[in-house]
């Protein structure tokens, strides 16, 4: 036998120790992905906490109206731009609020 030659005999079954290690990396991964969504969730939920209940509530408003995102952002540029009232008033009002969309 040559120096060189290879010494392992390779036949194409695998190890089952290095198959379920290979297994328990996935899962590990998994394990930390589903640890990372909740981990994102608890903190997008503080930060909602913590918004002014008049945010929170033209949010809400907004949403079960099915506004768009430029629709919702023209209400609030028309409550700016008026500066006499609330972006949620202007859900409110139905006059003002086709003037805001139209």
């Amino acid at each position: 036998m040559s120096p060189g030659a290879p010494t392992t005999l390779h036949t194409g079954v695998v190890d089952p120790i290095v198959q379920s290690g290979s297994h328990a990396s996935i899962w590990y991964a998994g394990a930390a992905l589903v640890l990372l969504a909740a981990g994102l969730i608890v903190f997008d939920r503080s930060r909602r906490r913590r918004l002014r209940p008049e945010e929170r509530t033209f949010r809400s408003l907004a949403r079960r109206m099915r506004l768009k995102h430029r629709q919702i952002q023209a209400v609030r540029r028309y409550a700016k731009s008026s500066g006499r009232c609330q972006p949620l008033a202007v859900l409110m009002n139905e006059s003002m609020l086709r003037e805001a969309l139209g």
